[in-house]
């Protein structure tokens, strides 16, 4: 979606470009800030698009740490800072609907047992869904909004888990 889509959230937008920067210096470095992210992750080619381990290692924290540390070196613009919130917004989604068994000191990454810090996040991802009016085609600049069901989709399994 990132991929195709620029998402625009109130007066802020989110797009693919700072992600880019950030993999292509990434890239070149001998000791990598996401060693994980490949060409595949940035340039997912038609099987790449299916494949949602892709999505959670790019939408990861340590993707947000080395943008951020890409910010405060200056090789990022400061409207980066946007982007690196995000991503670590859907990383913190993410790690609620998939937790783990192993105990774990991130509140997130726990069973969810409706405790502050989770229902607070749930409650804060569904308010940024529903402000995501404007999905801009990347090439002809057109509103998608409408044809979004990947929007749809996480209100409803926000609503969905915090009734549980």
């Amino acid at each position: 979606m990132l991929f195709k889509h620029n998402f625009q959230i109130n007066d802020d937008v989110v797009t693919k470009k700072h992600l880019i920067s950030f993999y292509n210096y990434d890239n070149k470095c001998n000791l990598r800030l996401a060693p994980n992210l490949t060409y595949a992750h940035i340039y997912p080619g038609q099987f790449e698009k299916v494949r949602v381990y892709l999505a959670t290692q790019v939408f990861s924290g340590t993707v947000a740490a080395g943008i951020s540390i890409d910010l405060v070196f200056v090789m990022l613009p400061p409207c980066a800072q946007f982007i690196i919130d995000f991503i670590s917004d859907i990383d913190k989604l993410f790690d609620i609907f998939n937790f783990s068994d192993i105990p774990n000191r991130n509140d997130f990454n726990r069973p969810f047992k409706n405790t502050e810090t989770q229902i607070n996040h749930l409650n804060e991802m569904e308010e940024v869904f529903k402000q995501l009016q404007y999905v801009i085609h990347k090439y002809n600049g057109t509103d998608e909004s409408n044809r979004m069901n990947l929007i749809n989709g996480w209100l409803n399994s926000i609503v969905i888990l915090k009734t549980l």
